[in-house]
């Protein structure tokens, strides 16, 4: 007879080897995932003046970085929402604030998140459905 040439037959049960496939799959996943998201060092700032003022004020923050997507004007709501935004990101904290659909929501908060360091912020995803958004440390 001609012996089975190859790895040795394993001692582990079913469960066992997918328990361990799941453990090594989601490894692999969590590596894979990190290396993506790893976009290397960061150039210096061009201009630190303009830099410093903005980290204090989000509206100039907002107008300075991205006139396209500003370029219509504030509404009473907009700066309402910036100035809750400016100060839950100061001082932590939640806040919720209802505006109707297509009036710029997810557009000024998602530069916010931009205008800090992403480390420092929580943005809760259901903001979206009416529930708080948190940002700060």
């Amino acid at each position: 007879m001609i012996a089975a040439v190859g790895r040795p037959k394993s001692t582990l049960s079913n469960e066992e080897r997918y328990e361990r496939h799941k453990q090594d799959m989601a490894a692999r996943s969590r590596q894979k995932s990190a290396s993506g998201r790893d976009i290397g060092e960061l150039p210096p700032v061009r201009d630190p003046e303009l830099r410093a003022s903005c980290e204090s004020d989000l509206r100039l923050f907002l107008e300075t970085c991205f006139p396209a997507a500003f370029r219509l004007g504030w509404c009473d709501d907009h700066l309402v929402l910036i100035s809750e935004l400016q100060r839950v990101i100061e001082q932590g904290g939640l806040r919720a604030i209802g505006m109707p659909r297509g009036t710029g929501k997810s557009t000024i908060v998602m530069r916010a998140i931009i205008s800090r360091d992403s480390t420092s912020i929580r943005l809760n995803a259901s903001a979206s459905l009416g529930k708080p958004f948190q940002v700060g440390a």
